[in-house]
């Protein structure tokens, strides 16, 4: 398990998948993707990369067709900042971020189309705020934000459903919010 790898790849052209492309990758520091438009699925493409400090997808990423990034990114542990990407079209967010403790901040997604957001930031305990979400068609949001313990402000959620079990739970310090 010495030493680290940083890759880079082109020619994901006619890619429609990266589901588990990386998962479990330990030592993996550093990723750069170029040309993955045609991406739908990313669950779990980085599952597990404790050492994954950042993924860059190019300059303008697309990802026009992309609908689930479900725990895309869990388990990441060192992973402190995430690329903004379109996620317009994603239903499900699923542990996208559980326990990726040293994420400090969360780009503005779109997640107006998913449908299920359930323990999608657990654990993320650098996370002391983060941005105003439309998640008018979430169906599931349990746990979205539990145990984010620097979590300062809770961000204006856009839910329209009845059963938010541990929505925030653990969440110690938080200071000023609103649902």
């Amino acid at each position: 398990d010495s030493g680290v790898i940083n890759v880079t790849i082109t020619g994901f052209n006619n890619a429609t998948s990266l589901n588990f492309t990386f998962g479990q990758c330990k030592r993996l520091k550093s990723v750069s993707i170029d040309t993955i438009a045609n991406i739908k699925n990313a669950a779990s493409a980085f599952y597990n990369c404790t050492a994954l400090e950042t993924v860059n997808f190019g300059s303008t990423p697309e990802l026009n067709e992309l609908t689930d990034i479900n725990g895309m990114f869990t388990n990441c542990k060192k992973l402190n900042t995430i690329q903004l990407f379109n996620t317009k079209k994603v239903t499900n967010i699923t542990d996208v971020f559980k326990n990726c403790s040293s994420l400090t901040e969360i780009p503005e997604f779109d997640f107006s189309s998913v449908t299920n957001a359930s323990n999608a930031f657990e654990s993320c305990t650098a996370l002391t705020s983060v941005p105003n979400f439309d998640l008018q068609n979430a169906k599931y949001v349990t746990n979205m934000f539990s145990n984010c313990t620097s979590l300062k402000t809770i961000p204006e959620l856009n839910i329209k459903i009845s059963d938010c079990r541990g929505l925030f739970y653990g969440c110690v310090n938080v200071e000023s919010g609103a649902l």
